[in-house]
């Protein structure tokens, strides 16, 4: 059989192979720029991990020197209770983030004489929903 009218199946063909290369073409940039908002949401967590990960190196200090207190610094840190926030003083904000530290537990070990703490670190973002929580176990010597 002869096609008499061959423009329009060239016609045809063309637009079928237009449609397909621009589907083509949308999920490529749906893809890119999918994989910049996770890139995005990775950075801002990570942010948010390393302000936590530095309040848990300072409380650790704090417990080493002596320093720590809880409760605005009404307890000394020997005689927190769970639950009782832990004092960071200048560092409660640091950059974009605001710290609190709350202490889980302590107890003395009377065989080694240490001091054991559990502590938790939270870091939350001022400008979004971004937080990272870290939990911590210390044993002060």
């Amino acid at each position: 059989m002869l096609i008499k009218n061959e423009k329009g199946v060239a016609l045809i063909t063309t637009l079928v192979l237009s449609f397909v290369a621009l589907g083509f073409i949308a999920s490529l940039l749906y893809f890119l720029n999918s994989s910049t908002e996770i890139s995005g949401i990775q950075t801002r967590y990570q942010s948010s991990l390393e302000a936590a990960k530095g309040g848990s190196d300072f409380v650790m200090n704090q417990l080493v020197t002596g320093l720590a207190t809880c409760e605005g610094g009404t307890k000394d840190i020997n005689d927190c209770d769970s639950g009782d926030s832990i004092d960071l003083g200048s560092y409660s904000s640091v950059g974009l983030f605001n710290l609190d530290a709350t202490m889980l537990s302590s107890s003395y070990d009377n065989v080694t004489e240490t001091e054991i703490y559990a502590v938790r670190i939270n870091a939350k973002n001022t400008r979004n929903d971004e937080k990272s929580t870290i939990e911590f176990v210390y044993r002060v010597y």
